[in-house]
């Protein structure tokens, strides 16, 4: 499948034009803060700064900086 270029919008979609791999992305996010809550003895993530995107009634997390602390 060609796209254009200039079309920067990577979204999950919905109705007939949903994502097909929407649902793998979903899983593998879900699976990762699995996997960060179980280092949490080990790494502190404290947040530095976040941007929002208010769009249609939805809110999108657009960037999220944090700081990684490793506890010893």
């Amino acid at each position: 499948m060609l796209r254009d270029q200039k079309i920067k919008n990577v979204s999950f979609g919905a109705g007939w034009h949903v994502c097909l791999g929407g649902n793998l992305a979903r899983k593998s996010t879900a699976r990762l803060i699995e996997l960060f809550s179980e280092l949490e003895k080990k790494v502190k993530l404290i947040h530095v700064e976040d941007k929002w995107i208010d769009s249609f009634g939805f809110r999108f997390l657009e960037k999220l900086k944090v700081k990684v602390m490793i506890m010893e």
